[in-house]
């Protein structure tokens, strides 16, 4: 009888054993981790972080989605991780949002590729780019206050690191209250300016107002469209442009072009490159800049060119292959009162 129990007890065991499956589910996996936990998409990744909290998503894989991605509410650091993620545009919206990008390995990319790709704080939100690469076929980061001009929303983007390369411009401010810091890293222009406003003033979309802190780092802005030329940082709005250091290149056009608002340049150097008789078009105005280093420009008549004023100072060094300071009056003979006010909004 032992023997028949023996038998009968390996008959049980040999029924559980061949009950379990002989291959066993691989582990999840995806190209995006938040702890231990994989991803498919960022867009699941980000909507799995709990509002009013903090999480890390790291990048582990190459990946390319479709997604136009958009998020509140909650801080998220992505870390490239020495990966490549594609996505057509990315947006963070609201007081107390917030992404930092950054990359602990080297090599990374944030790609946005599509018709209206930029990464974007927007009513009071904040983005910090500390490492890594963004490459956008159309603009780079973009700070929108409030476009109605009412009050300020202090949307902000802070680049402390990294590169930025972008079609048209590499970062943006646009809208009362939108601020722009930047201290370190390298942003690229393809095809326009490296830091840019928007003249725009009608209802429902003003984009003055702005403030746009440039303390290190380069800026190089390229031109390709015929007809045009490069500017290093455009300004066309009211607001107030601080630059304290950093290196500013236009390869072929104007280092600053200031339409509007003020410039308070204490430190940093801006060379205008490109041929001495050039001429040629930024933005939307018809008026042509030459390749001087600083242009003040009071003929394309945007709506706070009366109220433009210019200081440079300190360490601050301006080099033009034109020259390094033009001045375009209102009138192509200006009357003695209009000179003495040009002088008067002129502290070099």
């Amino acid at each position: 009888e032992i023997p028949l129990r023996l038998v009968g007890s390996e008959m049980c065991i040999r029924d559980s054993i061949s009950a379990i499956p002989a291959t066993l589910e691989e582990p999840v996996t995806g190209p995006f981790m938040i702890g231990e936990v994989y991803y498919e998409t960022l867009t699941a990744a980000i909507n799995a972080v709990a509002e009013n909290t903090e999480a890390t998503i790291k990048l582990v894989e190459p990946y390319s989605g479709a997604e136009a991605i958009s998020f509140s509410g909650k801080a998220i650091t992505l870390d490239l991780n020495g990966q490549t993620a594609e996505i057509t545009a990315l947006a963070v919206a609201g007081n107390g949002a917030k992404l930092t990008i950054k990359d602990s390995v080297g090599s990374g990319s944030l790609k946005v590729s599509g018709a209206s790709a930029q990464v974007a704080a927007k009513n009071g939100a904040e983005i910090v780019m500390e490492s890594g690469n963004v490459v956008s076929n159309y603009l780079g980061f973009v700070a929108v206050g409030d476009v109605t001009g009412a009050a300020d929303i202090s949307s902000t983007i802070t680049m402390t690191g990294g590169s930025v390369t972008s079609q048209e411009f590499g970062i943006t401010a646009q809208g009362r209250g939108a601020t722009v810091n930047f201290h370190n890293g390298t942003v690229t222009a393809n095809d326009n300016a490296a830091i840019a406003g928007n003249g725009s003033n009608v209802d429902g979309n003003r984009l003055g107002g702005t403030v746009i802190n440039i303390t290190g780092g380069k800026l190089i802005s390229n031109i390709t469209t015929p007809g045009y030329v490069s500017c290093g940082v455009y300004h066309p709005q009211s607001g107030v442009l601080n630059i304290s250091g950093g290196e500013i290149v236009s390869t072929n056009g104007c280092g600053i072009l200031m339409r509007g608002g003020t410039l308070n340049m204490t430190g940093g150097t801006v060379s205008a490159q490109g041929d001495q008789g050039a001429l040629g078009m930024v933005g939307d105005a018809r008026v042509v800049v030459p390749t001087s280093g600083l242009v003040l420009d009071l003929q394309a008549g945007y709506y706070d060119s009366a109220n433009s004023n210019v200081g440079v100072s300190g360490s601050a060094v301006v080099n033009g292959s034109k020259e390094a300071v033009t001045i375009i009056p209102s009138q192509s003979t200006p009357a003695e009162d209009e000179i003495e006010k040009i002088l008067s909004l002129i502290h070099i």
